[in-house]
């Protein structure tokens, strides 16, 4: 058996029926055997879209992401999808084709030897969980079995595993085949220190958890759902923890940040402890002024990364080193002291989460997502890009109304020109009936080869590209510090985008303009009935607000000082 294809049946055999990637020399051997053993391939225009596809496709199926690609740039196109799923802790397994051992230039005091080649396992150390280079056919199919538990256990993330072009076409025994790693090992954790979080809520008349992201990767949806449910303990969450619940949920109290919730911010400095699920609080969670965080609340985190814990910003009171697929199930079959949280109290933080923004030329990007997103079917995903006038809107402003929809970004890194690659990924999973994709109109002119895939996968996606004349949060940057100077960032200063409806077009795309705040509800009924791929260019004012971030004191001279986000703007 060709090594290629026993890598194939490996990867079946782990539960990897999909993967994303580009054609090259060094990789046609290894799509020869996915292809034939009947994984499901989809072919992006670039490496970079195939690394953020498969990340989002693990994000949304809670199955590993596979990424296949070639030798030199190759790899290093997908560096971008990497780095998300690095710092998101997203499983993933990428797959370079290498050139031929002789030729490769790893260990050797030069800077190339073969033909587009680089030593991507070197390149990518730094930012995956485990990366090798394939030296021969010993071990190998233990060795990919080793890499794909690496990825998925404990705290996951990326691995590489990088394959020469003559090991590819080596011959492997059954025997060798059907070679295995050990079972998935999940670390615990401090267990001797979760009886101190029932001490701690003792002591609590105002508890509020934090729920993160961690929880979507370890798996504990369900578990915590039925832990809150079951306790009446309020909660706020990240970005990405946003569609643990619904938004309506009396007990959500909303999204965190200095691009947070206005409601859900003052909630965390009402709160006498915090309880951090699945989230280390960074900071864009709670800024740089860390002395002001939430002074009064007693902090605790559950954390599977003790480096993580030993840097975090935030001082806790009590810190457990442990996997949430341990302490969830624990935390559901304690007896958890009733706390003073009323309706009253919860309604004044959820009412101040959202506020007719005042009116400007065009579309306010907020209403209309959020009009969109609350009518959106039962069976949807929403893909938020990360460009940030476009995250803030997507985060929001985003309304979940069922328990079956998620939302996906990668909000780590939020960088633009995700989105349109990262709905092709969460269209692979077939979980989802409709997806909905917000984008920037930088952002899309970025990748604009994700919109043939999408033409050609025939996505039934809403891709709403909110069409602000550039970079808009760049812009109030300039405006806040560099005296409206718009260098790069407008058609008036540099910066040249390509018409919308013309691209749109030119990738036969259907295409539909809102311009006028009046017609949201006309148009919204048009996007919501499609069943193809459309592009609805939503023109908003070029200075419109953002709807929450941090205020800002103006002390005079040009210097302003970053205030609590306890008083969010406006």
């Amino acid at each position: 058996m060709k090594l290629t294809d026993a890598l194939s049946k490996t990867l079946i055999e782990r539960g990897i029926d999909t993967a994303f990637g580009v054609q090259g020399g060094a990789a046609a051997n290894i799509f020869h055997s996915l292809e034939t053993s009947g994984i499901n391939v989809i072919y992006t225009l670039h490496e970079q879209a195939a690394s953020l596809a498969a990340a989002s496709y693990a994000r949304a199926s809670g199955k590993i992401g596979c990424v296949v690609v070639t030798s030199g740039p190759g790899g290093t196109n997908t560096l971008t999808g990497v780095l998300g799923a690095w710092q998101d802790s997203v499983p993933c397994i990428y797959i370079s084709g290498g050139v031929r051992s002789p030729h490769l230039s790893y260990g050797k005091n030069v800077r190339q030897v073969g033909t587009q080649e680089a030593p991507i396992v070197d390149i990518v150390k730094p930012i995956t969980k485990y990366s090798k280079v394939i030296r021969g056919s010993g071990n190998f199919c233990m060795e990919i079995n080793k890499a794909i538990d690496i990825s998925m256990e404990n705290r996951s993330g990326p691995v590489w595993i990088d394959i020469p072009l003559d090991v590819q076409l080596l011959q492997l025994s059954e025997v060798k085949y059907n070679q295995s790693s050990n079972p998935l090992n999940y670390f615990s954790g401090e267990l001797e220190k979760y009886k101190y979080v029932i001490d701690y809520l003792n002591k609590s008349d105002y508890p509020l958890m934090i729920l993160g992201n961690g929880i979507h990767q370890s798996t504990m949806v369900e578990e915590i759902r039925n832990f809150i449910s079951n306790n009446s303990v309020p909660f706020v969450t990240t970005w990405t923890g946003q569609d643990l619940f619904t938004t309506k949920n009396i007990l959500n109290l909303g999204v965190i940040g200095m691009s947070g919730q206005k409601g859900a911010n003052q909630a965390v400095f009402f709160a006498d402890l915090l309880l951090c699920v699945g989230t280390h609080l960074s900071i864009p969670q709670t800024t740089t002024l860390i002395e002001t965080f939430a002074p009064q609340a007693k902090k605790i985190i559950v954390d599977i990364d003790s480096e993580e814990i030993r840097n975090c910003n935030v001082k806790f009171d009590l810190s457990i080193n442990a996997n949430l697929r341990s302490f969830i199930p624990w935390l559901n079959k304690q007896e958890i002291p009733k706390n003073k949280w009323d309706s009253n109290i919860k309604s004044k933080f959820k009412d101040l989460n959202w506020y007719e923004p005042k009116k400007q030329n065009g579309v306010n990007s907020f209403v209309y997502n959020k009009h969109l997103t609350s009518l959106a079917p039962p069976k949807s995903c929403f893909i938020v890009d990360g460009g940030g006038t476009i995250a803030y809107t997507g985060f929001q402003s985003t309304q979940i109304t069922h328990y079956e929809q998620r939302i996906i970004g990668s909000s780590s890194m939020s960088s633009m020109a995700t989105g349109l690659a990262e709905t092709v990924g969460v269209f692979a999973t077939k979980k989802f009936e409709k997806l909905f994709c917000i984008i920037g109109d930088g952002s899309f002119a970025m990748n604009i080869q994700d919109l043939q895939t999408i033409s050609s996968l025939k996505i039934p996606v809403v891709i709403s590209v909110i069409n602000n004349n550039g970079y808009l949060a760049i812009r109030q940057t300039q405006d806040g510090f560099m005296g409206s100077k718009y260098y790069g960032t407008h058609p008036d200063w540099g910066l040249k985008l390509p018409d919308t409806e013309q691209i749109s077009k030119a990738f036969d795309v259907e295409y539909i303009r809102l311009e006028n705040p009046n017609a949201i509800n006309d148009v919204s009924e048009i996007l919501l009935t499609k069943r193809k791929p459309i592009v609805c260019e939503v023109i908003v004012d070029q200075d419109q607000d953002i709807l929450f971030q941090q205020k800002y004191k103006d002390m005079g001279e040009g210097v302003s000082i970053p205030q609590p986000l306890s008083d969010m703007y406006p």
